[in-house]
């Protein structure tokens, strides 16, 4: 249940464009980088959030999510062949 908590929150994170800092390394470097592009007006450097206010992992998210809905969709049809195949004609379930 650990792993799902993680993930929900990383995909909350790139769905909402909120920068993720998972250790003080990082923090750290990520609070410098935002400090210099702030005070030298270098918006080039964090250009998702200076001009599009989305972050890079939307689109990602958005085309995985896609994926997901056609396959489960394919996996419906799929068991509705099946179930249709295993009826007689008589309309009685053979599967079990």
């Amino acid at each position: 249940p650990h792993q799902a908590d993680i993930d929900s929150l990383v995909r909350l994170a790139n769905v909402h464009n909120i920068l993720t800092c998972i250790n003080p390394c990082t923090a750290h470097a990520m609070s410098f980088l935002l400090k210099c592009a702030l005070e030298q007006g270098r918006k080039d450097k964090i250009p998702s959030f200076f001009y599009s206010l989305k972050s890079p992992g939307v689109a990602v998210y958005k085309a995985e999510q896609q994926k997901a809905l056609e396959q489960n969709k394919t996996n419906r049809e799929g068991d509705l062949n099946h179930a249709r195949d295993s009826m007689d004609m008589t309309g009685v379930d053979n599967t079990f």
